[in-house]
């Protein structure tokens, strides 16, 4: 089941510091979290939730899938006018402080040397 993408803020600020969205239910169903994982992408349209196939790896088997969501960072996210130091800096805050979607808190787990890579 394929849900249409919700875009969560259109136009992230350099000065964000909470990362706090309410999700339409459609999201968290039972049915969908068992066979899709929810999906946080930033890119230069904004911060777009959307869904995923669960991952394959070793973690996702040992757990709980419904626990994790999934961030995509893509290339095009900048901010205009501003150095990467800066897009940087806005990604550490957004990590630190994690991403709330129905007041469920989301934080940063791990990450791959090809999960780097493939950005």
């Amino acid at each position: 089941m394929k849900l249409k993408p919700v875009v969560l803020r259109e136009q992230p600020k350099l000065d964000d510091q909470q990362w706090q969205f309410t999700i339409p239910p459609e999201y968290l169903t039972f049915e969908l979290r068992k066979q899709r994982m929810l999906k946080i992408t930033l890119s230069d349209q904004g911060i777009v939730l959307d869904t995923d196939k669960i991952s394959s790896n070793r973690i996702m088997h040992a757990d709980d899938p419904t626990k994790f969501i999934l961030l995509g960072i893509k290339r095009t996210f900048r901010f205009p006018d501003a150095g990467p130091k800066v897009t940087v800096e806005y990604l550490i805050r957004m990590f630190q402080a994690g991403i709330h979607l129905n007041n469920v808190q989301y934080r940063f787990y791990h990450h791959s040397n090809s999960q780097l890579v493939s950005l």
